[in-house]
């Protein structure tokens, strides 16, 4: 059975209807093939330059640089490489850069609805990539937003994804989008390969193995308080819980949903720079929708239910409520600390993270829209997020606090 990795990393946008903001109707014809028209290009797909492709084999450490996002490592010749090329060249650099693991997909077949042939030079994803992509376009809920592109390794029990090293990295994009989707996707490769051979990250499999671990001695403990309210039972019911929320903050900055924040803020900081050029007019508006909605998911992942025992069910937030009362109940003052040291880590990773994605938007309205429309934005900002902007305006600083997860 196909077992892609743990890390689906997808882009998604925004369909923009005819009128009323609604969604278009759709008539599901059996994968028919859309109608494809260039007049209805927002930037020519040649408009731009050839790219160099020997760059995507100037594999250097000199290259390796830290995004201003989470400090994310990532090969700066292989970016700087697509700034300002042409989606024809962008495609031929990123098939080049993957080995040839690029993949269209072809739209569905949408009543009346022009298409872009953006991308139909490459060639059309197998069976089997095409299935993985159905499969991550169904997880997409409701409202305008539809998949984009997909970055994955191609795993499966004769391909063993590695700690160090890709796997058959591979990219499928919508044939219809534009080169910022493209760009974005190359990005996830880039910020994968540099987190893989970071020997101060902890594999993917030792990772997942260390915290099924953890996640079993915790259930065991909560089980064992929950009966008989001992204390050392809660120690070791808050050590676990400790380990887990700090595990699960470096995960999804650099295996899931933060990752989207970061490779959509790093394309915005450089298309506001005007080094990132011949993109549609519209990208660098969806992605600041797309970071807010991928900040959005990441918050309400800390609130969704991740422990279960026989006798309660328990949220990460919830269950560090959980350990301080307890605790403060009990006088344990020791275990109620860290308790509260771990509801404020949740914190200020994520107002640490609401800076980042409202900084780039203040950024997006002051550079497109002037100042005016710029503080209008700021005074609905949330009232400490408002107090860091005005303390921060145009660079927000390193953040302290993800200098802890390289002790994991």
């Amino acid at each position: 059975m196909l077992n892609t990795t743990v890390l689906i990393l997808t882009a998604i946008s925004l369909s923009q209807s005819a009128c009323s903001g609604q969604p278009p109707e759709r008539h599901r014809l059996a994968r028919l093939t859309p109608i494809y028209d260039e007049a209805v290009c927002p930037i020519p797909k040649t408009q731009g330059r050839t790219a160099d492709l020997e760059v995507a084999s100037q594999d250097s450490a000199q290259n390796v640089v830290a995004a201003p996002f989470f400090s994310k490592r990532y090969n700066r010749r292989y970016f700087e490489a697509v700034f300002s090329t042409s989606a024809i060249a962008t495609a031929k650099f990123v098939s080049h850069l993957l080995g040839g693991r690029l993949y269209r997909v072809q739209r569905e077949f949408v009543m009346g609805e022009k298409l872009c042939p953006m991308f139909t030079e490459l060639p059309l994803a197998t069976a089997e990539l095409y299935g993985i992509w159905e499969e991550q376009a169904r997880k997409i809920q409701g409202g305008q937003a539809r998949l984009a592109a997909i970055y994955f390794q191609l795993c499966d029990p004769a391909r063993d994804c590695d700690d160090r090293q890709l796997t058959l990295p591979t990219i499928l994009i919508d044939d219809g989008r534009d080169r910022w989707t493209l760009v974005h996707e190359m990005m996830h490769f880039n910020f994968d390969r540099e987190r893989k051979r970071d020997i101060v990250n902890i594999g993917d499999n030792a990772l997942d193995r260390i915290s099924r671990l953890a996640k079993r001695e915790l259930y065991a403990a909560l089980d064992v308080f929950l009966k008989n309210q001992d204390r050392a039972s809660l120690t070791i019911v808050e050590d676990r819980a400790s380990w887990l929320i700090q595990t699960f903050a470096v995960q999804i900055l650099t295996r899931s949903i933060f990752e989207e924040l970061a490779t959509e803020g790093l394309l915005v900081e450089e298309y506001l720079n005007r080094k990132l050029e011949h993109v549609s007019p519209s990208a660098a508006r969806n992605a600041i929708w797309y970071m807010s909605h991928s900040l959005k998911l990441g918050s309400e992942r800390f609130d969704e239910i991740v422990y279960s025992t026989s006798h309660r069910t328990f949220g990460m937030k919830s269950l560090a409520a959980f350990v301080r009362s307890e605790a403060r109940a009990k006088g344990w003052h020791e275990i109620e600390e860290k308790a509260m040291n771990d509801e404020k880590f949740i914190h200020q990773f994520l107002l640490e993270t609401t800076r980042l994605v409202e900084q780039t938007k203040l950024r997006y309205e002051m550079r497109t829209h002037g100042w005016n429309h710029a503080l209008d934005s700021l005074f609905a900002f949330d009232a400490s997020v408002k107090r860091a902007i005005e303390d921060h305006l145009v660079q927000m600083p390193a953040s302290q606090i993800f200098s802890r997860w390289k002790a994991l």
